[in-house]
């Protein structure tokens, strides 16, 4: 791979006590024991600001085991002022900790699920009693913790129609006022703005089972993520990238492929690549990368590629576009590679689209040189050889440096 992201994450002190990170956060939790009201109300205060500022990854998923105890006790009372920054801090998190390394976002959520706060923010939600503004935050935490168990699920159907309510609220208010991403208000102060809560919320389960993928689909979903694909969001696009994932589900999927040219639907979403011609005179193809099996734990089996390297989220802040941008990238790949599984037909197109992006840039002369070879490619190939050509295509492209670039 051209792009290889160190994560400094991955190599942080394991013992809680030496995180550099929420320092203030035992202090602050012990604080919530207090008989004083407004002790309290402060510490959740600055909680939410401690996590709303915190570079996630540099974070242990211990570090919020007690946290989520004495949240559990303050969201019991659904009246007090305090069960309603205690939810904003719940929801917060439900976004901020998929920020965190892969093996401590999934501890976190393991925690969260211990200390059953994912069964009590559901009893919330369905408390006819609970104040809008708490049921809202909860809504949008069931789904980000992913709670939901299955599509009966009695949570799932209801916030899925809450939150196509709050999408048509939102984009009525963005056609009176069109989207800016430096006036656009977070969800809890340091959260995500509305739409990018709406569409996060919405597309978490849409690479899950059949049925919960059927309900999104039911509803619009791959038609939501066409319509923001080119959002001017990074986040909203990964959120819609996810979406369109429903279009290479084999059954969910099935009526809307025959429809549709679902692979341009996928490719105009990608950047163009730009070609670049090296000689050479060795014919074989050789994969833009290869690793060697014993030091890399984390190879993703037919791809050459190794989680941990090449597709690690970058460390730093200040690239978090770059991050989300090489995140579409990654979506839209496996959906090029499970549409291919699932449709052969467009394996074809496929390799003439490719073709055709190949050759675009090419003089006259070089044009024809490059044809010959290009027919000489077996278009027989397996779908599988099928992806890795495009994905080594768009590597040699220099597609990812695109991205890093934005």
């Amino acid at each position: 791979m051209k792009h290889l992201e160190h994560c400094i994450g991955k190599h942080v002190n394991p013992d809680v006590s030496k995180c550099d990170e929420l320092k203030n956060l035992p202090d602050l939790v012990q604080q919530l024991k207090s008989e004083q009201q407004l002790i309290r109300l402060n510490a959740l205060d600055n909680i939410l600001k401690e996590i709303g500022t915190v570079q996630m990854e540099l974070c242990r998923a211990e570090q919020f085991s007690e946290l989520f105890d004495q949240l559990s006790l303050l969201i019991k009372d659904i009246s007090s002022p305090e069960a309603e920054k205690s939810v904003s801090i719940i929801e917060l998190l439900s976004t901020q900790h998929l920020n965190m390394v892969l093996s401590e976002k999934q501890i976190t959520i393991d925690i969260f699920k211990e200390k059953q706060l994912g069964k009590l923010i559901k009893e919330i939600y369905q408390n006819e009693k609970t104040p809008a503004l708490i049921k809202e935050s909860a809504a949008y935490s069931i789904f980000e913790w992913e709670t939901i168990e299955n599509a009966e699920d009695p949570c799932f159907k209801p916030i899925l129609d809450f939150l196509q309510e709050k999408l048509k609220s939102e984009e009525d208010r963005l056609e009176l006022h069109p989207y800016n991403s430096e006036t656009e208000q977070k969800r809890n102060k340091y959260g995500l703005t509305t739409l990018e809560s709406i569409l996060d919320a919405f597309c978490v389960y849409s690479y899950d089972e059949e049925q919960l993928q059927q309900e999104l689909y039911d509803r619009g979903g791959i038609q939501i993520g066409i319509r923001y694909i080119n959002h001017p969001s990074a986040k909203v696009r990964v959120s819609a990238t996810c979406l369109l994932y429903l279009i290479t589900d084999q059954s969910v999927g099935s009526e809307f492929r025959k429809n549709n040219d679902c692979l341009s639907i996928i490719n105009n979403s990608l950047p163009i690549p730009q070609l670049k011609v090296v000689s050479s005179i060795d014919q074989q193809h050789i994969p833009p990368c290869i690793h060697i099996p014993k030091l890399h734990t984390g190879l993703i089996s037919n791809s050459g590629l190794c989680i941990n390297c090449d597709l690690q989220p970058s460390s730093d802040q200040t690239k978090e576009q770059f991050d989300l941008n090489y995140r579409i990238i990654r979506n839209q790949l496996c959906a090029i590679r499970d549409f291919i599984y699932n449709d052969p037909k467009a394996k074809k197109n496929l390799i003439l689209q490719m073709r055709e992006k190949r050759l675009k840039h090419l003089r006259d002369q070089e044009k024809k040189e490059k044809m010959q070879q290009i027919d000489e490619y077996d278009e027989d190939n397996s779908a599988g050889a099928a992806y890795m050509r495009v994905f080594e295509d768009f590597e040699e492209g220099g597609l990812f440096e695109s991205a890093q670039s934005q």
